[in-house]
């Protein structure tokens, strides 16, 4: 993957796929930004 997000901090792009993966597996929908020097991730219910 060469299109990474955020290419100053290793793995998160790794992490923001399986958080995304894991809430498409029940349902929902998560969205991953950066907050400071964290990784953010929002999920919410698509129902």
């Amino acid at each position: 993957m060469n299109d990474k997000r955020w290419p100053h901090f290793p793995g998160w792009d790794e992490h923001a796929a399986t958080a995304e993966a894991l809430a498409k597996a029940c349902g929902a929908k998560a969205v991953c930004s950066q907050k400071y020097e964290y990784l953010k991730v929002e999920m919410s219910s698509l129902i």
